[in-house]
């Protein structure tokens, strides 16, 4: 007989839908890490721009998913 509350189900649920969460997350950061890296090479400011616009929510999306990964992260930078 498994004793296991409705409570205690639930807290897992919820934990494995975070982690699922941040592993797409790290998903999205590895995809757009290229658009990123030729986002930053740009040192003109109208050309940054202009790219920047050509690809803004791909941009905002791996922004939002790096500050979101950052707050868990441990001391040796992994999830």
């Amino acid at each position: 007989v498994v004793s296991v509350s409705k409570k205690e189900i639930s807290e897992k649920r919820d934990q494995l839908k975070k982690l699922e969460n941040l592993q797409k997350m790290a998903e999205v950061i590895k995809i757009n890490q290229p658009l990123i890296d030729e986002y930053n090479r740009f040192y003109f400011q109208k050309r940054r721009e202009k790219y920047y616009q050509q690809h803004k929510k791909e941009i905002n999306y791996y922004r939002k998913c790096e500050r979101e990964l950052k707050q868990h992260l441990d001391k040796n930078g992994k999830v």
